[in-house]
């Protein structure tokens, strides 16, 4: 067990340990527990793992396991599924049989990396490629819809056309948001408030027909075109209600690995939320797209999005 410690911790190189900030190692050990291997403590169990990763305090794992083939398996898979990046030293040839797996090459070894995000360059590439496109195409139409749009707003409700909000996006940067204004200038005079739906007074008359349509979010493809968000991902956030929502559920953090959307699997199946209780639902649903995103999914997420805008499903 102490030889496999050695190698993981070669296979790192001082490259890794100038990027990450090692936390500890687990070994079967019980002896080593409390002590140091290389100047890391040593922690108590996989608990402890489990443990660090729900504080938010570890994004990957280097793995030498000496369990048995299944054993290991299940170990990686449960790693993976609360969105924890698994390395492990290819010891032996091993049959892949997670879906989210690539062979790297580290310090002269050779490592397989299994994760619950992984997505090849070309995929990202085109993906991003698919949003600029798109977004270029979006911004025209929002132009075209501007022209007749920004009368009907001034004339409801006097002051600027767009509204802009601070949100966070990929790897946990603040952006701005851009929309058409549908409420009225003191909408949170307040304090940060959740849209409750048609009947929230602080709509205005022009404002209640944008949301209804989803119309509002049509300047939020400049955003896309920009690279803060995507046509597919999890909605993007105020910091106020993340730091709410990692109060009870820290896997938030997990959705910080890719661009929000404009759409999202959890707009369509959990509309808007006006608690804390559907956001936690939201982040249910942005996990599982988190964990089974894929070219064929992204695709299905848009053509019901577009069906429910043009026959005026509500979500």
């Amino acid at each position: 067990t102490s030889d496999a410690i050695y190698e993981t911790l070669k296979t790192m190189g001082d490259t890794y340990y100038q990027l990450y900030t090692v936390r500890g190692i687990v070994i079967l050990d019980k002896d080593m527990i409390g002590k140091q291997i290389k100047g890391i403590p040593v922690v108590a169990s996989e608990s402890t793992v489990i443990e660090y990763v729900c504080r938010g305090w570890v994004d990957e794992l280097f793995m030498a396991c000496p369990h048995n083939y299944k054993t290991r398996r299940e170990l990686v898979a449960q790693f993976v599924d609360m969105g924890i990046v698994v390395h492990e030293n290819l010891f032996e040839n091993k049959e892949l049989i997670l879906n989210r797996q690539m062979v790297e090459h580290m310090g002269g070894y050779t490592v397989l990396t299994t994760t619950l995000n992984y997505a090849s360059g070309r995929d990202l590439f085109l993906k991003r490629l698919i949003d600029i496109c798109g977004g270029i195409v979006g911004c025209i139409i929002t132009g075209i819809l501007f022209v007749i749009l920004a009368p009907l707003i001034y004339i409801q409700s006097p002051g600027p056309i767009f509204f802009s909000q601070e949100r966070v996006g990929k790897n946990g940067k603040r952006f701005k948001i851009y929309k058409f204004r549908s409420m009225r200038l003191d909408a949170e005079s307040m304090g940060p408030q959740l849209y409750k739906g048609g009947r929230d007074p602080r709509l205005t008359k022009v404002g209640k027909f944008l949301r209804e349509h989803h119309l509002d979010e049509l300047p939020q493809l400049w955003n896309v075109f920009c690279g803060d968000m995507a046509f597919i991902g999890p909605r993007p956030e105020r910091k106020f209600y993340i730091d709410q929502i990692m109060e009870h559920d820290p896997r938030y953090r997990f959705l910080y690995q890719i661009r929000p959307g404009v759409t999202s699997y959890a707009t369509l199946y959990n509309g808007y939320t006006d608690t804390i209780e559907k956001m936690l639902r939201r982040l249910r649903y942005d996990l599982f797209y988190l964990q089974h995103r894929s070219w064929w999914f992204d695709f299905k997420i848009l053509i019901k999005t577009f069906i429910c805008i043009v026959f005026g499903k509500k979500f």
